[in-house]
C-alpha cells in the first residue's frame, strides 16, 4: 500500500471540503451566493464535463447491463425505506418516536452529480467520467420517473393537508364547514393527475442540461461521428472551452460540499442508522458485483469497479428537501433530520472511498 500517493490523492480534497467550511464560518460567501455556483455547476460546468466524455468514451456490448445495475438498487432500496419506516411507526405505538415523512426516501437514489463526479474526477481524472456515467445514466431515469414522482406526490399530500387547514378555517359560518378535495386542490395550487406529474418528470428530464449533454455525447459516438469531429477546427475549439470549465468542476463542488454540510447534534443517532442501513447493505453488494460481474463475467477494467464501488457509496440525492414544502407541521425538524443525514452519509461517503482507494492499491 502506497500510503504517499494516497495521501497525495486525498488530501486536496479534505483540504477542499475544509475550505468551504471555512468559508462558510467567515460569512465570505452567503447562501445565495453558494446557490448561484450550485446553478453554475449543474447547467454549464457539469455538461462540460459530461459531453466530452460520453463523446469519447470506448462503448462496447458488454456495457449494457451496468445501465441497469443502480435503477435496480434503488428500487430494492426504496422497499428498504418502507419497511424502516413500518418499523419506526411500530415502535411509535409503544414510544414517543417522530415520524418523519420524507425518512423513507432517503434509503435510495445516490448524489452522483455533486459528490460522485467530484470525487471520481479527483482521482481518476475527469476523461474517466464516462465510466461513471454509464452507472449513472440508467439512475438517472429513475430519479426523475420514479423518485421525484413520489417526492411530488408526498409534497402534494402535505400541500392539501396544509391548505385544508388554512381553508377551513375561512369556511363562513352556516356552510356546514365541508370542504371538497377539488376546492383544496384549487386553493393549493397542486394537481392530482399522474399523467400530469409525468409529463412534466419527462419535460424536467428532457430538458436537464446534463442529461442534454450525455445523450448528445452518447448518440454522436453511437453514429460514428467521433472521428469528424475532431477533425473539426471548430469543434475542437468548442472541446477546448469545455475542459476548461471542467477544470473548475473539482475544487468548485468540494467547496460547495464543505458550506453545505450541516449536522444537528440531536438527530446524529437516528441520522447515523439511517447512513449504516445505506452502507451496510451497499458496501457488500458492491464489493459483491465487483467481483462476479465487473471483473468476473464481464471482465472489464478496474476503474469500472472503482465507479461503481464509489457510485454505491455516495449519499442520497440533495434534490430531498427541495420537495419539502415549508409550513407543514414539523417541517423545520424535519428539514434539520434530512440535512443532517445528507452530511452524516456524504462524510462517511468520503471516509469510505479514502479507505477502498488505500486498500486497492490505484
Amino acid at each position: 500500500m502506497n500510503w504517499e500517493l494516497v495521501t497525495l490523492t486525498m488530501l486536496p480534497i479534505v483540504i477542499l471540503v475544509l475550505l468551504g467550511r471555512l468559508i462558510k464560518y467567515s460569512r465570505l460567501i452567503s447562501s445565495s451566493a453558494v446557490d448561484d455556483l450550485k446553478k453554475m455547476v449543474v447547467n454549464i460546468v457539469l455538461p462540460a464535463v459530461f459531453f466530452p466524455a460520453f463523446l469519447s468514451i470506448d462503448l462496447h456490448i458488454e456495457y449494457l447491463p451496468l445501465f441497469f445495475i443502480t435503477p435496480l438498487l434503488c428500487l430494492v432500496m426504496l422497499g428498504v425505506g418502507f419497511l424502516f419506516v413500518a418499523f419506526v411507526s411500530q415502535k411509535k405505538r409503544q414510544k414517543s418516536i417522530r415520524r418523519y415523512v420524507f425518512e423513507r426516501y432517503l434509503f435510495t437514489g445516490f448524489e452522483a452529480g455533486m459528490v460522485g463526479i467530484s470525487l471520481f474526477s479527483a482521482v481518476y481524472g475527469a476523461r474517466q467520467v464516462g465510466v461513471i456515467g454509464i452507472f449513472g445514466l440508467g439512475h438517472e431515469f429513475f430519479i426523475w420517473f420514479i423518485l421525484v414522482g413520489l417526492l411530488t406526490f408526498e409534497r402534494q399530500r402535505l400541500h392539501r393537508e396544509l391548505h385544508r387547514e388554512l381553508y377551513s378555517e375561512m369556511v363562513p359560518i352556516g356552510s356546514g364547514g365541508k370542504i371538497s378535495t377539488e376546492s383544496v386542490m384549487n386553493q393549493s395550487g397542486e394537481t392530482n393527475d399522474g399523467a400530469a406529474v409525468l409529463k412534466k418528470s419527462l419535460k424536467q428530464f428532457l430538458s436537464s442540461p446534463v442529461i442534454i449533454a450525455i445523450l448528445s455525447g452518447f448518440t454522436l459516438n453511437l453514429m460514428g461521428a467521433r472521428e469528424f469531429l475532431y477533425d473539426n477546427t471548430f469543434f475542437m475549439g468548442v472541446l477546448a472551452a469545455m475542459e476548461y470549465l471542467a477544470g473548475m468542476v473539482v475544487p468548485l463542488i468540494l467547496i460547495i460540499i464543505g458550506y453545505g454540510l450541516f449536522v444537528s447534534l440531536g438527530n446524529v443517532r437516528r441520522g447515523l442508522r439511517v447512513v449504516m442501513i445505506r452502507l451496510g447493505v451497499m458496501v457488500p453488494v458492491a464489493l459483491f458485483l465487483n467481483r462476479v460481474l465487473i471483473s468476473g463475467y464481464l471482465g472489464l477494467d478496474p476503474v469500472f469497479e472503482h465507479a461503481l464501488f464509489l457510485f454505491l457509496t455516495l449519499p442520497p440525492p440533495f434534490i430531498i428537501p427541495i420537495y419539502m414544502p415549508a409550513g407543514y407541521t414539523g417541517y423545520e425538524e424535519e428539514l434539520g433530520y434530512v440535512n443532517t443525514i445528507l452530511s452524516l452519509h456524504t462524510l462517511l461517503s468520503l471516509g469510505c472511498f479514502f479507505i477502498y482507494y488505500a486498500f486497492t492499491g490505484v
